[in-house]
């Protein structure tokens, strides 16, 4: 995302269908409770910590 700092977080998805082969999801710390949600480049919403947090605690059991 050109101006801003490096996302804390970047998860790229491999697509079956949709516009192009990849999409980008970068998260960017806002504040201790939450990050923000960037989709290919553009501002999109709001996770809070305790999301992401979950998000990366269920990869950690998919990868053991």
């Amino acid at each position: 995302v050109t101006g801003l700092p490096a996302p804390d977080v970047s998860v790229y998805y491999e697509l079956n269908e949709g516009p192009g082969p990849t999409a980008r999801a970068d998260f960017r710390k806002l504040n201790h409770d939450f990050y923000e949600v960037f989709l290919n480049g553009r501002s999109e919403s709001l996770l809070s910590a305790y999301q992401i947090e979950a998000i990366f605690d269920g990869a950690a059991k998919l990868l053991e």
